[in-house]
């Protein structure tokens, strides 16, 4: 896993790199304009060193999102849009005084979009590309690390995700037209420590789908596929590769018998339904207290809280404008941490815990 670790660390290095470039280039271009710009505009509007001040609060914050989300790294590409967008963004204009080179030195500063372009799309490219390596193809070494994995289900729109301490099922059909309101409400989940058995079938004159205990549904199409049981649940699932996942589940699952915690009384399992079912009302869109959206608020106010630095000249404006709006982060964090456990319960328990059960 050493090596992976490595060659992943290398690409996302070459993230850095690529827009450390791109601000080279922005001053490459400076130079080469301010020979032949106009006296009465003899410096660039925006300066290189300006750029980068503008820039080290949105690198800070994609460093800062790469640290925890990093046993997620089908994540870590929307994570770098976190820096290279601003970045794309920044640079995108070309200087003033462009238009008076020739040759390849015009085409380099007058395409300063298309590099901009470029530095977003490489970026998203190259977190891809060390995601893909960390996790593909799956061996032993995947099974031992932590690292969570997504696997598409077989003509389904749903995904199996393998986490560190549990395997959840994400978006499962929906049968009942109620549950269509909130699809985050739908997902199961089921803690590795509670698994009982993992094994790799052949899906062949199967029923169309399989009942879930939550209402929803799995398509089943001919073809491998996985059946996990456990914690009164019982998933049927057409999963291509089907053995190399049922190996990757029982490595988890082995290391983590007798550590799945305690179950929820009945009297939290109910306060636990009431909140799902109040998040259920409130639907999508504005208003809606699903975690998503409290997850939306969070992103949205870290990014102001940044960009509140970035825009404002005196340390007053800066402290003022990121207490504000990490307040309001925090606030949503609350939100988002209350809903979600809500949310976890139903996951793991989409039935009233039995004693039996328990034991």
């Amino acid at each position: 896993m050493s090596v992976r670790w490595s060659v992943a660390g290398l690409l996302l290095a070459s993230i850095v790199a690529i827009v450390v470039g791109r601000v080279w280039l922005v001053d490459y271009a400076s130079e080469l304009t301010g020979a032949v710009r106009p006296g009465w505009r003899s410096r660039p509007v925006v300066e290189a060193s300006m750029i980068a001040q503008m820039l080290l609060p949105w690198a800070g914050a994609a460093v800062v999102g790469f640290a925890l989300l990093w046993r997620s790294p089908q994540l870590w590409a929307r994570i770098s849009l976190v820096a290279t967008v601003p970045t794309g963004l920044i640079t995108a204009l070309p200087p003033f005084g462009a238009q008076y080179l020739h040759g390849a030195k015009r085409v380099a500063v007058s395409g300063a979009p298309v590099w901009s372009v470029l530095t977003v799309v490489a970026g998203f490219a190259l977190a891809v590309a060390a995601g893909r390596v960390l996790t593909r193809p799956l061996a032993f070494d995947v099974a031992k690390s932590g690292v969570r994995l997504r696997f598409r289900l077989r003509g389904n729109g749903a995904r199996l995700l393998v986490a560190e301490d549990r395997v959840r099922l994400l978006r499962p059909r929906v049968v009942d037209p109620a549950h269509q309101r909130v699809r985050e409400l739908n997902a199961l989940a089921i803690p590795l420590a509670r698994v009982e058995s993992v094994s790799s079938v052949h899906l062949c004159g199967v029923p169309e789908f399989h009942r879930l205990p939550n209402g929803t549904a799995v398509a089943l199409t001919e073809g491998p596929g996985l059946r996990i049981t456990g914690a009164g649940q019982e998933w049927v699932l057409p999963v291509e590769d089907a053995e190399s996942v049922a190996q990757l589940l029982r490595a988890r699952t082995h290391t983590r018998t007798g550590d799945a915690g305690p179950a929820p009384t009945t009297a939290q399992w109910q306060q636990a339904m009431h909140r799902r079912e109040a998040i259920r009302r409130s639907g999508s869109g504005k208003g809606s207290q699903a975690p998503r959206y409290y997850g939306l608020g969070v992103a949205l106010f870290g990014a102001l809280t940044v960009a509140s630095f970035v825009a404002n000249d005196g340390w007053f404006g800066k402290l003022a404008g990121a207490t504000v709006f990490g307040l309001a982060a925090l606030g949503c964090s609350v939100g988002w941490r209350s809903a979600r456990d809500a949310v976890r319960v139903g996951e793991e328990w989409p039935e009233p815990p039995i004693q039996d059960r328990i034991d």
